[in-house]
């Protein structure tokens, strides 16, 4: 059986990171909720792990040890080219930047300060309160919980953990927590280490608080963003089984299949491999879907489009019955078809 190109998928069914900090500003992409009175906008000039666009700045506690980036804007959403910064508690935070079209301040420690921001010549200098909270924990993502939203499998598959394949990239953030659960903002925080047997990292700066590893050794492995947090995964050798189960999407409950039934034509399923103790398997690259028809005719199966970034596939399949065998990251499942003749019946079938 030759693997033909399909036409791609577009899905929206469900809508789940690594860098090292940076101090810069990120390009400009938000929308802030400001009062209709306000003339100046201000916002947390960072990207953040599993976030898109910026923060308003007070958004949230800002984490005791780390810096903020502060961009001013004017009403039309206009950067100011030159601002300073009063803080009114400088035991709470202090200004490390200030004077251009951005400013760095330092969260010294825990407590509540009036901030003020000095444009030049207007009467409407705008002020407000920014929280420096302790941090309590550290709270780890993986890019799988960052984009999972786009995912054709459950979203519970990662309840046991991950697991990763040999060659296997995955994005890793760390987000600080207060006492009280709260998530933190705030960079320059982190001090990342890892056991270079086990794992290659590369750098994202665009996104903070995260970086970017490859497992390349086999066994338990650790990484840490400091603070005495770590992040435990499990790296498979290249030739240890894993185990696939098979799903049919659904937007309100995603139910795993034994056998495909129904209709012949463009057909689409969730995918995904676990190891032996229920982790979810993270691939590598190379891991690429094969679908071998064991029983049934010969155009059971006319084709198939592998969706890795969806764990899932979309198969173009005939009317007929028989048994087809799955094989997809060191793993392999046998799975019943009987497809009936419809409306949807690809042209190319008999």
């Amino acid at each position: 059986m030759h693997r033909r190109a399909f036409p791609s998928v577009t899905l929206s069914l469900f809508v789940g990171m690594l860098t090292l900090p940076a101090c810069d500003p990120t390009p400009i992409d938000w929308t802030p909720d400001l009062p209709e009175e306000s003339s100046h906008r201000f916002y947390d000039g960072s990207d953040y792990p599993g976030e898109s666009g910026h923060r308003d700045i007070d958004e949230r506690p800002i984490a005791a040890g780390s810096r903020m980036i502060v961009i001013l804007a004017d009403v039309d959403d206009t950067p100011y080219d030159s601002f300073t910064v009063q803080i009114a508690d400088e035991t709470v935070m202090s200004v490390e930047v200030d004077g251009s079209e951005m400013a760095r301040l330092a969260a010294t420690s825990d407590g509540i300060t009036e901030v003020t921001m000095d444009v030049g010549g207007s009467t409407d200098d705008p002020s407000f309160e920014l929280e420096v909270a302790e941090v309590a924990s550290v709270r780890f993502l993986l890019d799988e919980d960052l984009t999972h939203g786009d995912s054709v499998a459950p979203a519970d598959v990662t309840t046991a953990g991950y697991a990763m394949r040999p060659g296997a990239v995955v994005q890793v953030g760390a987000v600080p927590v207060d006492e009280s659960g709260r998530d933190l903002s705030g960079q320059g925080l982190f001090s990342w280490t890892w056991d270079e047997e086990m794992f290659l990292v590369t750098e994202d700066l665009q996104t903070i608080n995260s970086m970017e590893i490859e497992a390349v050794g086999a066994g338990t492995a650790t990484l840490s963003a400091g603070l005495g947090e770590e992040l435990e995964l499990t790296l498979l050798a290249e030739d240890e089984a894993t185990e696939l189960r098979l799903y049919a999407p659904d937007t309100s409950d995603i139910q795993e299949l034994d056998a495909i039934e129904g209709e012949a034509g463009d057909l689409l399923f969730g995918l995904a491999a676990f190891d032996i103790d229920g982790r979810f398997v993270l691939p590598a690259p190379s891991d690429d879907l094969d679908i071998v028809v064991l029983e049934g005719p010969e155009d059971l199966v006319l084709g198939w489009d592998f969706m890795v970034e969806f764990n899932g596939f979309a198969l173009e399949a005939c009317p007929g019955e028989g048994e087809v065998e799955l094989h997809y990251a060191s793993g392999s499942l046998i799975v019943e078809v009987s497809l009936q003749d419809g409306e949807d019946t690809p042209e190319a079938c008999d």
